[in-house]
């Protein structure tokens, strides 16, 4: 059996394809991405919110003697703002399966119009009609995935940045600590 070689892809065509994917997306359904990019910054402040700030405003509060009331506010705002992130990540995720099927049918629509342009006697070659309908069958998915796996990566950049801020927190604590 011989192995076939996978040719290498360079990084540009690589940005162009995921670009590609990213723009069949925002032209079937421009809500899909912004809604899902949305979700991500949303995200990232509640994490930043419930791991970071709460604990290090109520311990600071408690310690500079603040209010109770005034705490309570507070603490409460942000359970306000966990409560409407949770709602809206379940809009938004009510929203791509109701979504899902006009993206679908958008690509597959391409699909066809580019199939229509091929050679009759191309469909004739069992290696090529396996190739068009696993492409068919995937086209979706593999959009969604592009989709998702770019906003993951941006995801993860926020989470560094976040990593990064809570250090330079500590770090200035742990220098008004240093002074006392």
């Amino acid at each position: 059996m011989k192995i076939k070689k996978r040719k290498k892809i360079n990084w540009k065509r690589t940005f162009k394809n995921n670009g590609y994917m990213i723009g069949l997306i925002m032209k079937s359904c421009p809500g899909v991405f912004i809604l899902t990019l949305v979700s991500i910054i949303l995200g990232a402040v509640h994490s930043f919110l419930l791991n970071t700030y709460l604990y290090q405003y109520a311990l600071n509060a408690l310690q500079e003697g603040k209010e109770l009331k005034v705490i309570l506010i507070t603490l409460g705002c942000m359970f306000a703002y966990s409560v409407l992130y949770m709602v809206f990540q379940c809009f938004s995720s009510s929203y791509f399966e109701l979504k899902y099927p006009i993206v679908e049918a958008y690509i597959q629509n391409l699909l066809q119009k580019k199939a229509a342009t091929v050679d009759l006697a191309c469909f004739e070659s069992s290696a090529f009609y396996d190739t068009y309908v696993k492409a068919s069958g995937d086209a979706t998915n593999r959009a969604y995935n592009v989709m998702n796996n770019i906003l993951d990566v941006m995801k993860k950049e926020i989470c560094k940045r976040k990593l990064f801020f809570k250090y330079l927190i500590f770090c200035g604590q742990w220098v008004q600590w240093y002074k006392f």
